[in-house]
Parts: C-alpha cells; sequence; structure tokens
C-alpha cells in the first residue's frame, strides 16, 4: 500500500481598515512551519496581508503567529481539504499545532 502524499496550505485571514483580507496561500509538508501574518504595503500604497512560511522551529509542528494588533484567522487545509482554523488573538502568544498525526 503506498503512503498518501500530504501537502498542507494555509490562508491567514483579518480585517485591515474595516475590510476582510485573505492572503496568498502558503504551503509546506509534514515536516512542519512557521507561519507569520504581517501587514505589508500593497503597490497602491495600501495596507494587504502576507502570510510568509518559513522553517518550523520544531520537526513536525505548524506555529501560527501575526505581527499587528488585530486577531488573524489561519485557515489550514490538508490536501485541499480544510482540516482547521486557527485563531490567533495576542501577537505575544503563537499557536502551535502537532502534525505528527497527519501522516
Amino acid at each position: 500500500m503506498a503512503l498518501e502524499r500530504v501537502i498542507f496550505s494555509v490562508v491567514a485571514e483579518t480585517v485591515i481598515d474595516g475590510e476582510r483580507q485573505a492572503s496568498e496561500p502558503a504551503s509546506f509538508t509534514l515536516a512542519g512551519v512557521n507561519v507569520i501574518a504581517e501587514t505589508v504595503t500593497g503597490p497602491d500604497g495600501a495596507q494587504v496581508l502576507r502570510a510568509r512560511a518559513g522553517p518550523p522551529s520544531r520537526q513536525g509542528f505548524a506555529r501560527f503567529e501575526k505581527t499587528f494588533m488585530q486577531p488573524a484567522s489561519f485557515r489550514l487545509y490538508r490536501n485541499n481539504d480544510l482540516l482547521q482554523t486557527v485563531e490567533v488573538r495576542n501577537m505575544f502568544n503563537p499557536t502551535v499545532l502537532d502534525l505528527s498525526n497527519q501522516g
């Protein structure tokens, strides 16, 4: 029996200047990820939301954090199916998920 290849993606969402915004998806594997939601200045000068994915601080874990005051939601997908939504309210308190049972 062949093992299923598992690919995760995450989309960050928040409200900026009264408008709900969603980031472009960021992809990662079972190795894990650190995802940081941040606001950046877009080409037109307006603030836009970006999800930046980097290497995990712990193998097999996904860590979600943000760099702005508003709450942020992270929609986590496993092979394009919604797996879980993570809410991060405090920018000094990231949320960490164990991915070890997702293989």
